[in-house]
């Protein structure tokens, strides 16, 4: 039997927090209490709920700005990799949005970075990358792009393009090119390379 899961009974949690969901047949807008906890997502109809109204397991999903497709300001668009079904929720305000997109994306996260195989340094100096996904026009999925290219190993400089969402990277020796695009898409980006 399925232990009963309730607001109190969630211990420290990932992130929680009322926010507006769309609801999955009928599209009306409804606000619910969000737990984060490891790679589930809770939400219920109240703080005080003893059963969730849904549980969402996010574990390899696509976290993804939805302000254009919905209308609605600060967005969050999450796509199960399970049965590819897309959610769509936004929070108060765009402080909590960031909090949420970045909580998202880390649980998101499903490879051990660590634990993946070395390859060899590529030897081409310039490097184009088409990154799409969360839509860089969001400054924080912009921030995260800048982030990583600028800590990683081997890249010398970078020009990137959020309006046209590439961004062309000057490499030296060193540069792991699949460890920097396994790296992107586990923050949920989709990269290409040429």
């Amino acid at each position: 039997m399925a232990q009963q899961v309730s607001v109190a009974s969630i211990i420290n949690p990932d992130k929680q927090g009322f926010m507006t969901k769309q609801g999955g047949m009928f599209k009306n807008w409804k606000r619910r209490w969000f737990i984060l906890k490891g790679t589930d997502l809770y939400y219920f109809r109240d703080k005080s709920d003893t059963a969730p109204a849904g549980v969402i397991k996010i574990e390899g999903s696509l976290v993804s700005n939805a302000d254009k497709h919905t209308g609605k300001k600060d967005c969050i668009e999450l796509t199960t990799r399970d049965n590819n079904r897309t959610y769509y929720m936004f929070p108060d305000s765009h402080v909590e949005y960031e909090s949420w997109v970045n909580a998202l994306v880390r649980a998101t996260e499903h490879k051990d970075r660590q634990a993946r195989p070395t390859t060899a340094p590529v030897e081409k100096t310039t490097h184009t990358l088409f990154i799409r996904g969360m839509g860089l026009e969001c400054k924080c999925c912009d921030s995260k792009v800048r982030n990583v290219l600028s800590k990683a190993a081997g890249v010398q400089s970078f020009d990137l393009n959020s309006d046209e969402e590439i961004a062309v990277i000057k490499a030296g020796a060193g540069l792991d090119l699949p460890s920097l695009v396994n790296i992107l898409e586990d923050y949920g980006f989709i990269v290409s390379v040429s």
